[in-house]
């Protein structure tokens, strides 16, 4: 069974992140960061069993590749402090296959991020037996566009 565990961070500029580098972290993935004309690659020591990207009904379909979305949010928000993603980290119960495991996750993102325009996108990593979801940090309006000044944080 899995011990509770849910973190939740910010993706900031001003400690230094990048959504782009948080989404090559967690994906195992090689990401450019178009802002930064940087690519980001991580090893990792643990394998990543499943990645999936969820959206709002009004995202542009561009964005079911979270490199574009990432890309995307990271040129919207033009701040030296900017807060560009929101990231959690929760343990997942070991006794559920993979199958069952990227149900919960989906079904989270959908009742309590997308459902509120949060585009998001995950990955589920063997292991420890958890998954990381990183959120844009602003909702998509009706228009399927970044909605604009100060919103409610995912």
């Amino acid at each position: 069974m899995a011990i509770y565990h849910c973190h939740i961070s910010n993706v900031s500029r001003a400690k230094g992140s990048s959504a782009c580098a948080t989404y090559a972290y967690i994906s195992g993935e090689k990401v450019f960061d178009e802002r930064l004309q940087k690519t980001f690659s991580y090893a990792r020591q643990e394998r990543i069993l499943s990645t999936g990207t969820v959206l709002p009904e009004n995202a542009p379909a561009e964005y079911a590749d979270p490199k574009t979305m990432f890309n995307d949010i990271e040129k919207s928000l033009t701040s030296d402090n900017a807060r560009i993603a929101k990231k959690i980290e929760v343990a997942l119960p070991d006794e559920l296959d993979l199958s069952e495991q990227k149900e919960i996750v989906e079904k989270f993102i959908r009742y309590n991020l997308t459902s509120h325009g949060y585009p998001c996108t995950y990955a589920i990593h063997d292991g420890h037996t958890h998954a990381h979801i990183l959120i844009a940090n602003r909702p998509i309006n009706e228009r399927g566009e970044w909605l604009e000044g100060q919103t409610k944080s995912a």
